[in-house]
């Protein structure tokens, strides 16, 4: 499974595997200047939430915002939101 953790640069991850994120000194002052202009400091936060904007699946599905979506045959590279949405199970056929 692919996704997105930078720009520019691509993850995979196996079930159960684990990654740690690195932050640059300038990308480390850069969060520190976001927090300042809302009101916050850095060594007062213990918590962090990551989004995930989209997965792509090694055999071309793509999750996105809770929906799934299909490769389209009629325009390569491009997706087509499936529907109805795929159930649980089928969801696991498909991500194996």
């Amino acid at each position: 499974m692919l996704c997105r953790c930078q720009i520019g640069k691509l993850l995979a991850l196996n079930p159960g595997d684990r990654s740690t994120f690195t932050l640059s000194s300038r990308e480390l002052e850069g969060v520190k200047k976001f927090l300042a202009a809302g009101g916050f400091h850095l060594a007062s936060l213990n918590k962090v939430v990551i989004r995930i904007g989209y997965i792509i699946y090694d055999n071309g599905m793509r999750w996105e915002q809770g929906y799934w979506y299909r490769p389209n045959p009629n325009e390569p590279g491009k997706y087509e939101r499936m529907s109805p949405q795929p159930s649980r199970a089928l969801i696991g056929l498909l991500t194996a």
